[in-house]
């Protein structure tokens, strides 16, 4: 963004007139900014601005009960410790040493691919681009590639759009239907949908609220399973290194036709609430908190009796790092709680170590796990 939006955006934030997509996109450009540390420094002071706005977050979270305090609670679990951290969003942010290593998130990044193989980046400026008869961002200026309309006046063209590490993005399929693509993931949709279906294929994660149309079911293809919908508020997450493919309904229903590898799960019908689990095991339904499915969506993480693996997969696909592990780590402690996404890694980090027997080292774009 040009400095008159930014200056305009700023000002918006500090009047509490900000949506939350604009405040994760102020941040997300503040943490560039560190990054980078070129050219001409803003004429407003860092660290005033960064107080400012989460001094705000702090306030609006507080309102709506949702900040916690930091603890360290024992909690047995099969005769193993879990310990539960509270994770209060910007609580450690101003204690953080700039002076060290550290890692900012990831953005608005992605790629899209049209049927010719011709590829656009996408501007990291912007949250989310719409197909249409022309291909524009959400905010309805048109893409920088001048010939885009033309490479896809056809509706059989198939085009995708992926997702780096440390990337995320937003796409309105022709047919109205919004995707919230998650870090490391891609969409593979038509220009326009014609016939009696909508079908689309989704590697990574997704978050889908999808048009309803009951003449033309919407299909989600995954490695592994197929989703129908009508018209409903889903999200899968089928990522590679996950041990299982996970569907959340948060509206409507959906069912979950398992692939032919899987020939011990059946199809299943989810309801608001519900989780259908994917695994070498079948497929097993679960109420869940949607809230946590979809923590990515709303610029969090959010862990409840969480191994750290699991937490660390998370980190590596949002800020784009490697993680290696030099010292066995024990599967029974658990973590539990919420930070913002657009902290930077450390803030996460020292929260980990302060909660868990674990202490980390970043080393570039590696973060090395040892046991305290």
């Amino acid at each position: 963004m040009d400095q008159h939006e930014l200056e305009a955006l700023i000002k918006r934030y500090k009047k509490g007139e900000c949506t939350p997509e604009e405040a994760a996109r102020l941040k997300a450009w503040y943490n560039r900014a560190l990054e980078r540390q070129q050219g001409p420094r803003p004429a407003w002071d860092y660290d005033a601005l960064r107080k400012d706005v989460f001094a705000e977050i702090m306030r609006n979270r507080q309102s709506q009960g949702k900040v916690r305090r930091l603890s360290r609670t024992p909690i047995r679990i099969t005769a193993a410790a879990a310990v539960i951290i509270a994770l209060s969003v910007g609580f450690y942010f101003f204690g953080i040493d700039r002076q060290t290593a550290d890692i900012a998130p990831g953005g608005n990044r992605a790629t899209l691919t049209l049927a010719d193989g011709h590829t656009i980046e996408l501007s990291e400026e912007k949250t989310g681009i719409v197909i249409g008869d022309l291909l524009t961002y959400d905010d309805g200026t048109a893409l920088d590639e001048a010939d885009a309309g033309q490479r896809t006046s056809n509706v059989s063209n198939l085009l995708t759009i992926s997702t780096p590490k440390g990337g995320q993005y937003q796409i309105t399929l022709p047919d109205g239907t919004k995707v919230w693509l998650n870090a490391a993931s891609s969409l593979r949709y038509p220009i326009a949908f014609t016939g009696n279906e909508r079908n689309v294929e989704l590697t990574g994660e997704g978050y889908f609220e999808v048009a309803h149309n009951k003449a033309a079911p919407f299909r989600v293809h995954t490695e592994g399973q197929d989703v129908e919908v009508l018209g409903t508020h889903f999200n899968i997450n089928s990522y590679a290194d996950e041990p299982a493919v996970r569907t959340t309904l948060l509206e409507g229903s959906v069912r979950v036709h398992p692939a032919p590898d899987y020939p011990a799960a059946k199809p299943a019908l989810l309801l608001p609430g519900q989780q259908s689990v994917l695994s070498t095991a079948g497929l097993q339904l679960q109420e869940v908190d949607t809230d946590e499915a979809i923590d990515w969506k709303n610029g969090e993480f959010v862990c409840h009796n969480e191994p750290l693996e699991s937490i660390m997969r998370k980190l590596a696909r949002w800020y784009n790092v490697d993680v290696e592990y030099r010292d066995t780590i024990s599967g029974s402690e658990l973590f539990s709680g919420t930070i913002s996404r657009y902290d930077d890694v450390s803030t996460m980090l020292r929260m980990l170590e302060q909660a868990g027997d674990i202490r980390f080292e970043i080393r570039d774009r590696t973060i090395l796990v040892y046991n305290k």
